[in-house]
């Protein structure tokens, strides 16, 4: 073989080796992301998860806060039909008391 043949069959073998191993230093990389991405994924989903334990935690909390809310407002409600029909029974004993005291002072009879 000749010497431009070697050279130029030597450079092509260079060639070849070197972009054989920057392809493997790019894997490395590739592999080395790869893996920080899946660590990162990791940990998201682990916050991921926390926030919707602690999410539907606090859901609970607010629905049994709005049932013993719902449950005074319902108290009140009674408490204030009770109050209005205590009213009621107070205004008509007043009227008839103001009744009385009308037909006393002037003078009529029952």
């Amino acid at each position: 073989m000749s010497s431009d043949n070697q050279d130029r069959i030597q450079r092509q073998m260079d060639f070849i080796v070197n972009n054989q191993a920057q392809f493997s230093v790019d894997i490395q990389k590739l592999q080395e992301t790869q893996q920080r991405a899946e660590e990162r994924m990791t940990r998201i989903e682990d916050v991921v998860l926390r926030l919707a334990n602690v999410t539907e935690h606090r859901i609970a909390e607010l629905a049994e806060a709005q049932t013993r809310t719902q449950a005074q407002v319902d108290a009140l409600a009674e408490q204030s039909r009770e109050t209005d029909r205590r009213l009621r029974d107070t205004n008509e004993r007043l009227d008839a008391v103001i009744g009385m005291a009308e037909r006393f002072f002037s003078g009529r009879q029952p």
